[in-house]
């Protein structure tokens, strides 16, 4: 077995995610040791891991609380810029006293957080193997995705590409500092110094947290990179009191700004204002960052506590309202809730940006924070849907439509679609997704059942075809049911997608160019008819029930070690 060490900042949104990954690798025999300040070792001992200490007389217990209370009360460049100061401090008392714990402690392989961009450098001064592990926004740097501090959505324009690399030359500049300390000591050391930042990722796998589905399609993304799922493991998070009798049965909106940017009061109050007269009940956890009792009476007296049992609680939510920490968002994800974001400072605003780029909530620039904006996005995303309507299927061989809920705005569309199905014996569900409504739709060829919305998931359990704009989730829930596809792509990956769906031989596809009714009647009527594009849905169906992962991502780990070469992707 293996001993591994953890190299990542001494914070919660940090700390959470790999020490669950370091306890699947402690399940399954290996020793973990977190290597890092003092203010890092309750959180290493309450996950049941072991702690090493450096720099104990520059960062004395407490240090870490001291600086994320003044980050607290910062956002947008200026918190960014006084994280890149502590990061910087932080990288030269790693790399000067890391080393010989590590070597003291008998590690033999480290798991490196992709924020302590030193950690790789240590790995390779004593010739051990790293895995980096992506526990906030993946920040990997490639000009056709925006940077992680900004709120840009992804687009393949010329000026937005130009607008990137704009963006990523700043970021350059302001992490300068903490490169230059990293490159003295790889000097010092004779190892090869970096020409970017992406060197500093690991050669032989890089983990994220992200679902694939929660970021902007990347092009340039390492053979080794695997987007592995959210890491979580509520044993080893301290327990919470929380006054849980207090729950009125209301539908659940949680509020939380997360541990560190969390001291802007004024926030509490707009949260709490904006909720008032709906039909729920608000709790805010305040993070640690004040007393309940510090705070004035809020509007509409929500249940307002210091901390919450945030895993347990979103079990129960309807909403949350968060500043888009990534933890908090893929938490509020696992659990199926949307959310609205309030970002405020470092990778949040790329967290928000992907929020409303997956239709899984709206945000709200701090900017631009003000109660009836805050109000009108809360409204939107709790929105009570129109329940559908199953008492009108009928036995019908069941063909499901949808356009997704971005570009979906394309009205001729829909006519194509249902023109295309008269006559067939079939009966059409054609869901409209968001900001369309089916009373705005002129009537449709053939009269099929159209909704605002619909169950996806469930109805494709009914379905014997899905028409698909080839969104990436759209079209792997199809295939997860052993439904063939007919796909009319777009825009951004779904060209891709639509590609892979012929390609793998589980439908066919019409581009947008050239739809016209005869062709994408031919389309249907071939999928409907010729078995193999079923046969072949069911294949991927059974490909796509492989496993994946904190299990999957441990996995990987341990390939890492025991073989110290890359762990390709399409290997696996």
């Amino acid at each position: 077995m293996t001993h591994f060490g953890i190299i990542c900042p001494a914070a919660t949104g940090h700390l959470n995610p790999i020490t669950a990954l370091g306890r699947e690798l402690q399940r399954r025999g290996h020793r973990v040791t977190v290597v890092g300040v003092l203010d890092a070792q309750s959180k290493a001992l309450e996950a049941g891991l072991e702690f090493r200490a450096i720099a104990e007389s520059e960062s004395p217990l407490g240090t870490v609380a001291e600086s994320f209370a003044q980050l607290g009360k910062m956002n947008g460049l200026a918190a960014f810029s006084y994280t890149v100061s502590l990061f910087k401090t932080a990288t030269a008392l790693l790399l000067r006293d890391a080393p010989s714990v590590i070597k003291e402690a008998g590690i033999e392989a480290l798991l490196v957080d992709e924020s302590t961009s030193a950690g790789g450098t240590v790995a390779e001064f004593l010739q051990i193997p790293f895995v980096t592990v992506c526990c906030a926004l993946v920040l990997y740097q490639e000009n056709n995705i925006p940077p992680f501090f900004a709120t840009w959505s992804y687009n393949t324009a010329w000026w937005a590409r130009l607008r990137n690399q704009v963006g990523l030359s700043l970021l350059r500049r302001i992490a300068q500092p903490i490169r230059d300390v990293i490159a003295e000591y790889r000097r010092q050391w004779n190892l090869p110094l970096y020409s970017s930042s992406n060197q500093m990722y690991s050669k032989l796998a890089i983990l994220s947290q992200q679902p694939a589905e929660f970021e902007f399609p990347r092009q340039h993304l390492p053979e080794c990179f695997h987007f592995t799922g959210s890491y979580q493991d509520s044993t080893g998070r301290l327990a919470v009191d929380f006054p849980f009798e207090q729950l009125t049965g209301q539908p659940l909106i949680y509020a939380s700004m997360g541990t560190v940017q969390n001291r802007l009061q004024y926030v509490f109050p707009s949260i709490a204002e904006a909720c008032v007269g709906l039909d729920v009940q608000l709790v805010i956890s305040l993070g640690g960052a004040l007393e309940p009792e510090a705070l004035p009476k809020l509007p509409g007296e929500p249940l307002v506590v210091k901390y919450a049992p945030q895993l347990e609680l979103l079990k129960k939510t309807t909403l949350t309202i968060t500043h888009a920490g990534l933890n908090t968002a893929l938490e509020s994800l696992s659990n199926g809730v949307p959310m609205v974001a309030i970002p405020i400072a470092n990778d949040q605003p790329g967290v928000a940006a992907r929020i409303a780029w997956t239709g899984t909530g709206e945000f709200v620039p701090l900017s631009g924070l003000s109660v009836p904006k805050l109000r009108e996005a809360i409204e939107l995303v709790i929105r009570e849907p129109v329940p559908f309507p199953f008492e009108k299927l009928t036995l019908a061989p069941l063909i499901y439509a949808s356009m997704g809920t971005i570009q979906n705005r394309l009205m001729d569309i829909f006519h194509h679609i249902a023109e295309a199905c008269v006559g067939l014996d079939v009966q059409l569900v054609i869901s409209l997704g968001s900001g369309i409504s089916p009373e705005s739709l002129p009537k449709l060829p053939g009269s099929p059942l159209v909704v605002g919305y619909a169950p996806q998931l469930e109805l494709l359990k009914k379905a014997t075809l899905t028409i698909t704009h080839a969104g990436l989730n759209t079209t792997l829930e199809s295939l997860s049911n052993g439904v063939p596809l007919v796909a009319i792509p777009i825009a951004t990956d779904q060209p891709g997608v639509a590609a892979r769906i012929a390609w793998t031989g589980t439908g066919e596809f019409v581009p947008l160019s050239g739809l016209s009714f005869p062709k994408l009647r031919e389309a249907i009527k071939r999928v409907l008819t010729e078995e193999s594009y079923k046969q072949n849905a069911t294949r991927l169906q059974q490909a796509i029930g492989r496993a994946g992962g904190v299990s999957r991502a441990a996995d990987i780990v341990e390939q890492v070690v025991s073989t110290r070469k890359p762990v390709l992707s399409h290997v696996n």
